[in-house]
């Protein structure tokens, strides 16, 4: 199912071209920038035309409805030989997972993660496959009154950069490739900005189709966070054939994050705090650790996998493969408010018995460290002003990681280091606060952080918060605010029935 939105004149269709090339340059040209640009929908039911194998129609989408509307959507960037360039193709898929024939999807829809692990088990051996991979943070603030809607894409930059790495990287473990086979990297990028902003010209004909029946909601001004994820998935021939240019098929997935907020409205915002549990074995030895989920292939690897690859690589296979640690009955306990498990590493150095062929466990449990979460950065505040975090090389190169580092080296109060906490540390009382960092959810501080249970008596707390997360708040606050004010570009789009017109206004303030 294919959707197209319906062009009616020429000088129209010049136009979006001639804008779409311009997006794509200020797409690309962005570093660990916040990139902002408005788009006004017609004030009209906007035209989408539906194509299937089977058949094609119409359908008119009403900008009116009793609720927010439900949003999923997946894109595929398919090139078209008759204008030799690249299309972008939008599947706009429902909660039911109904496609418009009434097929029903075998996935959650609405899960980048549950898309990702369809794609790489699909029966189309020439689509199907691990791939590297980016979430995206995009902020929306519309106006119902004035059918407006204005967006904000997260480092964009950094995000194309890192996905075009981890994709070398995991082409270079699983066949052997060097860097020179991949000569079309900035076209991919291209590509990918053009299913981004597709994307979100689809979440914003869903946003603007809420109920505007009361004067308030059309006078307010709202906001919401979409997720986008960018898939980039080597082709067949680049699979099975090393000498082969392997430009990677790209898709993208996007959906919302939370609920709609009025921008004038500051309750909630700072994220409510979590637990964290450690992604430990159950019998606590060094072979049991070893034998756990991992991001990352060691070089002593016996058997070389081609779903790890080194840890700074963003691979859609770690979806699958940390599912083990997820485990609702022994890590993410749901009666335990625990959002996130904590990867960890051994020290064998710290070992005080080393040796014996049966480990204390107590022993083992003082020679770790933490790494990170599955699905993010961690830091830990010390008492004494310092913040410690795994390097890169031993975690991922997360983009809110980033920014927090910037913001913390920017701060006289606060020092950096680039170590692993500890967990002797938090048993000796040196840790003051502790949070997690994503591209979607930013900072989110933790309050407690156990160790899962190997009876019915329930984790063991090794560190519980004890203030405000003063420090945190204060983190979260300055990375929240270069969002709000401090936009490299704007790109403002008005359109009517008869025009389509652009303004572009450049505003070089580094995030």
């Amino acid at each position: 199912m294919t959707y197209r939105i319906a062009a009616s004149i020429a000088t129209r269709s010049m136009m979006m071209l001639l804008y779409t090339v311009a997006v794509s340059l200020v797409l690309l040209s962005t570093n660990n920038n916040v990139l902002a640009f408005a788009r006004t929908p017609p004030r009209q039911s906007i035209s989408i035309t539906q194509t299937s194998s089977s058949s094609s129609s119409t359908q008119q989408h009403n900008l009116s409805t009793n609720s927010i509307i439900p949003f999923c959507a997946e894109a595929t960037s398919i090139y078209n030989s008759d204008i030799k360039s690249w299309d972008v193709h939008i599947n706009r898929l429902d909660k039911e997972n109904k496609t418009n024939d009434n097929s029903i999807i075998g996935y959650d829809v609405i899960s980048p993660r549950s898309w990702m692990e369809h794609i790489e088990q699909c029966n189309d051996q020439q689509l199907h496959g691990i791939g590297a991979y980016t979430v995206l943070r995009c902020d929306a603030t519309y106006n119902f009154k004035y059918s407006k809607c204005q967006w904000k894409i997260w480092g964009i930059g950094f995000h194309m950069n890192r996905l075009s790495s981890s994709y070398r990287m995991l082409m270079k473990h699983n066949n052997g490739y060097t860097t020179s086979t991949f000569s079309s990297d900035y076209e991919s990028k291209l590509q990918s900005s053009d299913i981004i902003t597709s994307l979100l010209d689809e979440a914003t004909t869903s946003l603007l189709k809420e109920d505007v029946s009361s004067t308030s909601k059309q006078e307010e001004e709202y906001a919401r966070t979409l997720m986008v994820t960018i898939l980039w998935t080597p082709p067949k021939e680049a699979v099975n054939d090393c000498t082969a240019n392997y430009k990677p098929i790209i898709r993208g997935q996007s959906t919302f994050a939370g609920e709609a907020r009025t921008t004038t409205s500051n309750e909630g915002l700072f994220p409510s705090p979590i637990a964290a549990c450690l992604g430990i074995p159950s019998k606590l030895t060094s072979e049991e650790l070893e034998s756990l989920p991992k991001r990352y292939s060691n070089d002593n690897d016996s058997i070389k996998s081609q779903s790890l690859v080194r840890a700074n690589a963003k691979i859609s296979s770690w979806c699958r493969i940390r599912k083990p640690l997820e485990d609702p009955t022994r890590f993410k306990l749901p009666d335990s408010n625990v959002g996130e498990v904590l990867l960890v590493t051994q020290d064998k150095s710290k070992l005080k018995h080393r040796g014996q062929q049966e480990e204390d466990e107590e022993d083992f449990i003082n020679s770790l460290n933490i790494l990170e979460g599955l699905t993010s950065n961690l830091f830990v505040i010390y008492k004494d002003g310092t913040i410690r975090t795994a390097p890169v090389g031993k975690v991922l190169l997360g983009y809110a990681r980033n920014l927090v580092k910037e913001e913390i080296e920017a701060r006289k109060d606060l020092q950096l280091i680039l170590n692993p906490p500890t967990i002797q540390d938090a048993k000796d009382g040196l840790w003051s606060e502790v949070f997690i960092t994503s591209a979607i959810r930013l900072i989110v501080p933790i309050n407690r952080v156990v160790i899962p249970s190997r009876s019915e008596e329930g984790p063991t707390v090794l560190w519980e918060s004890s203030n405000n997360h003063s420090v945190t708040r204060s983190l979260w606050s300055s990375i929240s605010s270069r969002g709000e004010n401090q936009q490299r570009y704007m790109i403002v789009v008005e359109t009517s029935d008869s025009y389509l017109s652009h303004y572009f206004n450049y505003n070089r303030s580094k995030l």
